[in-house]
Parts: C-alpha cells; sequence; structure tokens
C-alpha cells in the first residue's frame, strides 16, 4: 500500500461546487428554512453530491486538509465553507487572487508538509502544472551532454584565438609600416597589438580550464563505468559462490577421499581369490614344488638306458673324398651334459 499523503489541499470552484462564485452566483448567501443553501436571488446552492463522503474519508484516514482558491470572492467563498460545514474539514485556507503556487508555499510554511508529501485536487491543468515544478531540483545535464557542450566552446575559442593571432599580426605589420614617420599611427597599432595580446592569453588560459573540465568528465565517465563493470562482476562472483565456502569445500573434499579409500576397499576384497585358505605357508609350497621337481629329474635319469633300441637306419655310401673337418659329435656332448646333472643330483 501507498503511503498516505501529510496533506490534502482541494480547489473550490468545480472541485467542491458545480460554479463559480464570483460569476455564476450572486453573493451573500444564507440557508433557508428547510435547511438549502441559497444565494441573494433565491437560487438553490449544491456541492458536488460525493464532497462530503470524500471529505469524510479523508478525515477518517488521518489525513490533515486544505482549501484553496484564487477566486475573487473571498468573502462568498468562505460563507459557503461555513454554511455546507466544510470548514470543520479544513486546516489552513489559502482563499485569494493570485496564484496556486503562492498558496502552496504558504501552505508549506505554515504546516512545515513538504511539497513532495502533499496532493491537490483541481480542475485546471494550469494550476497542477504549476503546483507540479514546486519542490523540484532542475535536472542536470548528463556527463556525454557537459562533454559535447564543452567541446561546441572549445571550437569556439579556438576561432577566436585564430582571430586574435591574425589581429595581431596585421597590428604589428601596420606598426612595421608607419615605423618612425608617422610615429603616433605606429603607437596606437603596438596598444591595438597590446590589448589584442591580453585578451588571447585570456582565452588561452579559458580553453586550458575548459579542456581541464572536459578530460575530467571524461576520466570520471571512465571511472565510473569501471566501477559499475567491477560491481556487476562482483554481484556475479557472489552468486556464482553464494551456496559455497571454504568449511563446505574442505567437507566436500573430505568426502571424496572418504569415497575413494572405500572404493580401493571394494576393489581389494573383489579382486581377492576365494576358497584358499590364509594360514597356507608359501616357503612350504615352494619346498614341495622343490621336491617335485628333483623327483621328476632322478626318474628320468634312472630311464634313460631303458629305451628300446631303433633298428639301424641305412646310411649311404661314405664319399670317397675328404670332407672338411667339422665340429665335435654331438654324441660326446651329450654325454659330458648327462655326467653333470649326475654329479648334480648325487
Amino acid at each position: 500500500m501507498a503511503p498516505l499523503p501529510k496533506l490534502a489541499v482541494f480547489d473550490l470552484d468545480y472541485t467542491l461546487w458545480p460554479f463559480w462564485v464570483d460569476t455564476h452566483v450572486d453573493p451573500p448567501f444564507h440557508k433557508s428554512s428547510d435547511g438549502t443553501v441559497r444565494d441573494r436571488q433565491g437560487r438553490t446552492i449544491r456541492l458536488y453530491p460525493e464532497v462530503p463522503e470524500v471529505l469524510d474519508r479523508f478525515r477518517g484516514l488521518g489525513v490533515p486538509m486544505a482549501a484553496a482558491s484564487r477566486t475573487g470572492e473571498v468573502e462568498g467563498a468562505n460563507q459557503l465553507l461555513e454554511l455546507f460545514d466544510l470548514a470543520r474539514y479544513f486546516v489552513q485556507r489559502e482563499i485569494y487572487p493570485g496564484s496556486k503556487v503562492t498558496h502552496f508555499e504558504r501552505l508549506q510554511q505554515k504546516t512545515g508538509v513538504p511539497f513532495s508529501q502533499m496532493i491537490f485536487f483541481d480542475d485546471e491543468k494550469r494550476n497542477i502544472v504549476d503546483v507540479s515544478k514546486l519542490g523540484k531540483k532542475e535536472k542536470g545535464p548528463t556527463p556525454e551532454e557537459a562533454i559535447q557542450k564543452l567541446k561546441e566552446t572549445e571550437k569556439i575559442l579556438i576561432k577566436k584565438q585564430e582571430f586574435l593571432e591574425q589581429k595581431i599580426q596585421q597590428e604589428l605589420q601596420t606598426a612595421k609600416k608607419h615605423g618612425t614617420k608617422n610615429k603616433r599611427a605606429a603607437l596606437q597599432a603596438l596598444r591595438r597589438k597590446k590589448r589584442l595580446e591580453q585578451q588571447l592569453a585570456q582565452t588561452d588560459g579559458t580553453l586550458s580550464t575548459l579542456e581541464f573540465q572536459r578530460e575530467a568528465i571524461e576520466n570520471a565517465t571512465t571511472n565510473a563505468e569501471v566501477l559499475r563493470t567491477m560491481e556487476l562482476a562482483a554481484h556475479g562472483m557472489k552468486k556464482a559462490y553464494q551456496d559455497m565456502d571454504i568449511d563446505k569445500v574442505d567437507e566436500l573434499m573430505a568426502d571424496i577421499t572418504e569415497q575413494q579409500e572405500v572404493a580401493q576397499q571394494i576393489s581389494d576384497a573383489i579382486s581377492r581369490p576365494v576358497g584358499f585358505a590364509d594360514d597356507v605357508d608359501e616357503d612350504e609350497l615352494l619346498e614341495e614344488l622343490e621336491e617335485l621337481e628333483q623327483e621328476e629329474l632322478a626318474r628320468e635319469l634312472l630311464h634313460v638306458g631303458d629305451k628300446e633300441e631303433e633298428p639301424p637306419v641305412k646310411l649311404p655310401s661314405v664319399p670317397s673324398t675328404h670332407l672338411p673337418a667339422g665340429p665335435a659329435p654331438k654324441a660326446d656332448e651329450d654325454e659330458d651334459t648327462l655326467k653333470q646333472l649326475a654329479e648334480w643330483v648325487s
């Protein structure tokens, strides 16, 4: 719900009643025996029918009310407020010819209520427009507008500089032209040259000041944009980390480590052979394996001479030519190997 105003101000003509007091009716007014309000000619004077209800509603909400009118019939307007029993609603009355701005300024002084916390009811748009400007400060130029205005002024001053420099050269040439032949004219030209040089110096100083102001505004605009960007980035980062903090990160990393350990334990358990006793001594198994190998080797050595003799193989006739000397017969190597094995077994 919007806050209530601190003061409600009502116009009179065509706001509380449907006429202009100073033109449409003929004061003084009176209340007749039947309770109606009449003017001097006996014509009945009435309010807008909703007025009493509206004023009662404002009073029920605790909103103070005031009357403000530019009518020239001051006495008649106040008389109608009394006859219609409306005067009891208004804590202040500003009824006199002039400006509604004056009415509101006096109401503000008397009540202390800021213009921004007043509400105004009036049938004339010009009054509303005038009053709506109260309490408002003129909107200053934007940085872009100020920079543009400064640039335009700088261009004007630069043109003035060029003009002054040309005039200075002209006066200097005039002084040289007259020289000692026309001393008076030469001195006048030099005096004008001095004045022009002073104006040029002032213009240079003004131009430097404007350039400084423009650069300052440009830098301020850039800094403001940078700050806005940084603020936006900060908000974005804050939003990204709004559900996170260092404690949560530490807790998460601890959970990950714990889960990795559990996973490793599960993998080890799955890969462990099933059905073998854990109390088997591996050294005993190695000794048993070595005994089996010794038995097998001994068995092979004992049955070397028991093999059945194979039928003789018919060999080709011996060549008549001498063969080159070759390596020692393989049988000799086999015999040497068997001897070494027998010695190793014994």
